[in-house]
């Protein structure tokens, strides 16, 4: 079994894809009665039997080198450890995960692999139900990476390859009474792997669950359902093909009866169809024992993601006394899914795909992936309005499809094939055919009743060549109800057309290339991208770009972001402290670092940032201002099929950011795809001209979804309301703070200006504000400087491999911007009477790879500072970057304030963390925190916590003293205990030691975040160049006790 009939190991042999394993089939399971049928959950079966759990395990350093007769029953594994199955043994301190993207983890050409190879061998015992006496046993693995050699009892089994697909063998001739044992021996690497090289980790082991399950020895061996839907018509086609195999004489009579249950669970006709079992007929067309049966359902709910209706179908098989001898069932949604043109069409109408791509993924236990992981996805994805998810790169464990069909997700189920690091080469090596062929073939058989499965996709860079071709045209030829994509048929041309994809679907594709594809004629089929907007650290900038063109423009229906979630593996350094790791943190070499690390969630499965991003760009329901004085807008409904009458609209009016006003919006039932419009009677607000008033729109479930609970937003919308004139009070005249007093004394090192409540000291030697006192207590750890320097993303440049082009990360390095300094070159404080004092600070730093006197690296830094009588302090900056820094990290300020300085409360956009390509999903509002709430953890460090669009921040400490930013128009803004060389010199969380001080960043803006790390860079519009930039800004200090920093704000600005 280990060797092929050449004498070569079968790990090394392409062509030896499997050996005694059954055919790939539906997951059925045999009831008892048709009522525990009806439940469609193996729990209630009495013939099914988990085998998860603890196995003994023994970990070989090579495939010949396993103990003598390990798979015998005698043999003696006392001594073994006990390993977790499902599990992965490079997850539970056996030898180690493996991440690269495209290199393979080990040299070599295909078919080689190393010779030393890792070969886990699993042990246990099982005992046979005695209710399983005279009837068929079967074992079955729901996935092993990446060769599976099974035993039972010391009798060789087989073998199989394809780590995400299971195998099945019958064990019923080897069973004895009482106790047997089940080996299985697993070898680490093999001619699989080659084509397994998904951008993921490499581990090892049995990593899906394992269980027996018995049938009688006639039974159902596998069901077809085909639940077809006459959209315009609502009426439906149930078409069955039951395949009945016989491990016992066979005779005349069997007949199949089946019964359809609506999803209120009445039957859909009065008793059950039947069919006789016909028996084998000409040879030359005899295709096994199968029944057809074929039955019109009228008046038929249809499937869809967003109306997941599903009935129920028992089948059972009765032998020719009339006994029934099983009843296996299934869930069966109703829908039609077809490519017309430029539009995939579900059910008749062009669906928006919402979609994300999915590796299984776990923190501690790497692709063993539990039921309640599954579920959790699913849930999180539906709360952020995501309708589609890629099975990347490879079938999943039937239980997330069963979830998809429940909850309501379109799948496109891809087949366990990536040949990255040979992608041209592979699809065309005639010895891997068969397993091309086989993985498609085996995908296709298992999925095909899900009717969440919409598309089925041949697999993620492999190239293209015949092995697909031959893919394609058994799909097409077995099943003609769904559509196939492919991304390598498309050989980097939109508009190359192939046997192999039905679908346009590139990946990474800019918004200027989908666009051109729209407005072609050249284009003739849906284009979907397969991946997008890569999620690689702080990342997501300039996805709402796509989504205007996914909305504008017939023949773009979305598509799926890369990918869902951070493949970080939970570590602890020597004193404890907890980090995630990725390649290379294991001593796996060669490694691709961190770029595993792409997901729209943690790998503690916590949304990023960007997930609310993708939420409000995704919404299903918008809001359009028709004319705003007269509080009359249009409501779309951009679903597909259900009205609005599942959705509670409200609306609230603000005053600079604060909900003053709420009310409701009367129940709505307007059709998919359709609009109302509708007027609202707004209360009248008193309001002073510098308050700014927002209406927000919302919408939230009307009842508890089984997603969901009730009251959970779906969509909003905000919009900024004209004041008034007749509501319009003046401002108050700024009250005085202090006496009005303003008093300067200064040396030629230094200048100290006092008001009665405040003090402010220049260091006219090094140019800057060094000291701010309000009451005698020290506020400023240090004052406002020029900075130019952000802790890189890894859309700016990967640390691991910061030089990398065309990334920015590798000039900045070059330019020195993180080691910047700036020199004074003018410094000079005066006194205007009892109105102000102006302070003008003048510094200047030259980027490294200028030469002398051009100015082609110049930063050019400007300050003028205001001081009021009332305390206020106003301050004007100017950066100016030389012609030669075109694309430079931010243009701002930063400052340090001491100690203690944690509560937070800002007017902008939040409540997490927006920048200037991505701050659609960020409300505009009051908020209030704490410092450290403010950092979002990512699995490496790197720039995070800006807030764009602030009006005005305040830092308190505790109930002592306020430290107050007014922007003078909206800023972005940062508070944190770590800057910006903290966050660059750090690879892991554990590493960070957060300051006592409280650093805060204000900026004209810093770069955004586009999504350079793989895929289109930051959009130009959203690049700080060359050139001048400005920034100005209000500074005050107040008592948190007596004065709310809204009102204050107000105050400040208006002096």
């Amino acid at each position: 079994m280990l060797e092929n009939k050449d004498g070569q190991p079968t790990w090394k042999d392409p062509q030896s894809v499997g050996q005694g394993r059954l055919p790939a089939r539906s997951p059925l399971f045999s009831f008892a009665d048709l009522s525990s049928a009806g439940q469609v959950n193996r729990d209630e079966s009495p013939y099914w039997m988990p085998l998860n759990g603890p196995w003994r395990f023994q970990l070989c350093p090579r495939p010949n080198e396993t103990p003598t007769g390990f798979h015998r029953s005698a043999f003696d594994d006392t001594q073994w450890t006990e390993l977790s199955v499902p599990g992965n043994w490079t997850c539970q301190g056996y030898d180690k995960p493996h991440y690269t993207n495209v290199q393979m983890p080990f040299p070599g050409e295909p078919p080689e692999v190393p010779e030393d190879n890792p070969t886990g061998i699993y042990r246990r015992k099982f005992k046979i139900p005695t209710t399983w006496a005279n009837r068929r046993v079967v074992v079955h693995f729901g996935g092993a990476e990446s060769v599976l050699y099974v035993w039972v009892n010391g009798e060789p089994l087989g073998f199989s390859k394809d780590s995400r697909l299971p195998t099945e063998f019958d064990i019923t001739p080897h069973l004895v009474s009482g106790e047997n044992t089940i080996v299985a021996a697993v070898v680490r690497w093999s001619d699989s792997t080659y084509i397994e090289d998904q951008d993921h980790w490499f581990m090892a082991g049995l990593h899906r669950e394992v269980y027996l399950y018995s049938t009688p020895l006639a039974h159902i061996a596998d069901l077809k359902i085909q639940a077809e839907l006459e959209p315009n018509k609502n009426q439906g086609y149930l078409s069955l093909e039951v395949e009945i195999s016989f491990h016992c004489a066979v005779k005349p009579g069997y007949t199949v009866q089946a019964q359809l249950h609506a999803p209120s669970g009445k039957p859909v006709k009065e008793g059950p169809c039947q069919a006789d079992v016909h028996m084998a007929g000409n040879p030359y067309l005899y295709r096994g024992h199968r029944v057809h049966i074929l039955q019109e359902i009228k008046r038929v709910k249809a499937w869809s993601a967003e109306e997941p209706h599903l009935y129920t179908l028992t089948v059972s098989l009765m032998d020719p006394s009339g006994r029934p001898l099983e009843h296996v069932s299934s869930r069966v949604g109703f829908r039609h899914v077809e490519v017309c043109g430029r539009e995939l069409l579900v059910n008749g109408r062009p669906v928006m795909i919402r979609g994300v791509n999915r590796h299984d993924h776990h923190e501690t236990r790497g692709k063993a992936v539990t039921r309640e992981d599954m579920l959790a996805d699913v849930l999180l994805m539906k709360q952020f309005n995501i309708n589609a998810v890629r099975t990347a790169h490879y079938p999943n464990d039937p239980y997330f499809y069963d979830l998809c069909d429940e909850y309501g997700l379109y799948v496109v189920d891809e087949a366990n094939i990536e040949s990255h690091a040979f992608l041209a080469y592979i699809c065309h090596d005639a010895r891997y055919a068969q397993a091309f062929l086989e993985r498609a073939i085996r995908m296709v058989q298992r999925d095909k009743n899900h009717p969440s499965i919409i598309i089925w996709s041949l697999g993620n860079e492999s190239g293209y060549g015949p092995h697909h071709d031959a893919m394609a045209g058994w799909i097409k030829h077995y099943d003609t109800s769904r559509p196939i994509q492919y991304e390598g048929a498309l050989q980097w041309s939109l508009f190359k057309e192939s046997p192999a994809t039905d679908i346009a679907c590139p990946m990474y594709a800019s918004v200027e290339d989908i666009v051109n594809y729209a407005r072609s004629s050249k284009g003739t089929r849906p284009l979907i991208l397969c991946e997008y907007a890569h999620a690689m650290g702080n990342s997501g900038g300039g996805l709402s770009e796509y989504w205007e063109a996914f909305r504008k423009y017939e023949g773009l229906q979305g598509g799926f972001i890369w990918d869902w979630i951070d493949q970080g593996l939970r570590l602890r350094d020597k004193d404890g402290r907890a980090y995630w790791g990725y390649g290379g943190d294991f001593g796996d070499q060669p490694n691709d670092a961190n770029f595993c690390i792409n997901g729209l969630i943690g790998p503690d499965r916590k949304p990023h940032p960007m997930l609310f991003e993708l939420k409000k760009l995704a919404e299903p329901v918008a809001f359009e201002a028709v004319t705003l004085s007269r509080g009359k807008f249009r409501i779309h409904n951009r679903q597909d099929f259900s009205d609005l009458s599942w959705l509670n609209f409200t609306w609230e009016l603000s005053i600079d950011g604060q909900v003053k006003k709420r009310g409701k919006i009367p129940r709505l039932k307007t059709g998919a795809g359709n609009h109302e419009t509708i007027e609202l009677t707004l209360p009248e607000l008193q309001q002073s001209a510098n308050e700014e008033r927002h209406l927000t729109l919302r919408c939230k479930t009307a009842r508890e979804m089984p997603w969901a609970p009730r009251n959970h937003t779906i969509a909003w919308e905000q919009f900024d309301m004209p004041v008034p004139k007749k509501l319009i009070t003046l401002s108050p005249r700024p009250k005085q703070v202090g006496q009005g007093v303003l008093e300067v004394n200064q040396t030629h090192r230094q200048a100290k200006i006092t008001t009665s409540q405040t003090e402010i000291i220049v260091n006219k030697t090094q140019g800057r504000l060094a000291a701010l006192r309000w009451q005698g207590q020290d506020i400023l750890a240090s004052g406002p400087q020029a900075n130019t320097w952000r802790a890189a993303i890894d859309n700016d440049g990967i640390k691991a491999y910061p030089a990398a082009p065309p990334k920015p990360l590798g000039k900045w390095l070059e330019w020195g911007l993180d080691q910047l300094t700036f020199a004074p070159v003018r410094c000079s404080v005066r006194k205007r009477g009892q109105q102000s004092v102006q302070i003008v600070l003048d510094s200047h730093a030259t980027a490294l790879g200028g030469k002398p006197g051009e100015g082609t690296h110049d930063i050019q830094f400007g300050q003028r500072i205001t001081i009021l009588p009332e305390g206020f302090i106003r301050i004007s900056n100017q950066i100016r970057f030389g012609s030669a820094l075109d694309d430079m990290p931010r243009a701002g300020v930063i400052m340090e304030l001491n100690r203690g300085f944690e509560r937070m409360e800002w007017f902008g956009r939040g409540p997490h963390e927006s920048y200037w390509d991505r701050k659609k999903g960020a409300e505009l509002a009051h908020y209030s925190g704490i410092v450290d709430e403010q950092y979002h953890r990512y699995v490496v460090p790197q720039e995070n916590g800006n807030k764009t669009d602030t009006r005005w921040l305040s830092l308190c400490r505790k109930d002592e003293v306020g430290f107050l930013v007014v922007g003078m128009s909206p800023i972005e803004c940062r508070a944190s205990h770590l800057d910006g060389h903290d966050l660059y010199a750090a690879s892991h969380i554990h590493q960070l030691r957060p300051r006592p001080e409280t650093i805060v960043e204000l900026d004209w803006h810093q770069r955004g975040l586009g999504t350079g790390a793989c895929g289109p860079d930051t959009l130009p519009k959203y690049q700080v160049n060359k050139g001048l930039h400005r920034l100005d800004f209000a500074l005050a200090l107040f008592d948190p006790k007596r004065v709310r920093a809204g009102n204050l704000a107000q105050t400040v600005r208006a002096a």
